[in-house]
């Protein structure tokens, strides 16, 4: 088994974290699973996933709205 490195991962905090990781993240994205690299990505879509719950939440829709539109 390799000896891995820290990953040096944090909940994001702020807007330059949060950027940093989505620029992180898309360096990552064809990296093969199982590697190192394929474990950072998936830590990094969590804690980008935390932040955007956090700071860009999507409102659940009134049910007799979502019931009749028609565009669905």
């Amino acid at each position: 088994m390799k000896n891995l490195q820290p990953l040096d991962l944090h909940p994001l905090k702020t807007e330059s974290e949060y950027e940093a990781a989505l620029l992180e993240i898309e360096s990552l994205l064809e990296v093969p699973p199982g590697t190192p690299e394929a474990a950072r990505l998936d830590l990094l879509a969590t804690l980008v996933d935390a932040y955007e719950q956090e700071h860009f939440p999507i409102p659940l829709p009134d049910p007799i709205e979502a019931v009749n539109r028609k565009d669905i």
